[in-house]
């Protein structure tokens, strides 16, 4: 499945954080992606009007730099070895669009 699909399969059941979506992305999905990725996709949803955030609704860089600094810090050695699995202390969260929604069934149709 590409990761893409992958992020919108997350995303259609709950708003959530770039922090979740990974962690479900290499739990659920057994896919090898950086959580910059993750980021850099959910933010070309938001282009394409898929995707809103919010809290915060526009992250800055001086915002991303710090939160994937946290996540790193978390995340640690052991990756997702771990019995917490979910770093819940940075948003934004995301979630669909109707847009985005349509495109989801769409692409869930379509396999």
């Amino acid at each position: 499945m590409p990761v893409e699909d992958a992020v919108l399969d997350v995303l259609s059941a709950d708003d959530e954080s770039p922090w979740i979506v990974h962690a479900e992305l290499v739990r659920a999905y057994g896919l090898e992606v950086d959580v910059k990725r993750v980021i850099a996709i959910l933010e070309d949803l938001v282009g394409r009007g898929w995707a809103e955030p919010h809290h915060p609704e526009s992250p800055t860089k001086a915002f991303w730099k710090e939160a994937l600094a946290e996540y790193a810090n978390w995340l640690g050695p052991a990756g997702y070895a771990r019995e917490r699995s979910y770093f819940q202390d940075y948003g934004p969260w995301y979630r669909l669009t109707r847009n985005g929604r349509r495109a989801w069934k769409r692409r869930v149709a379509s396999k």
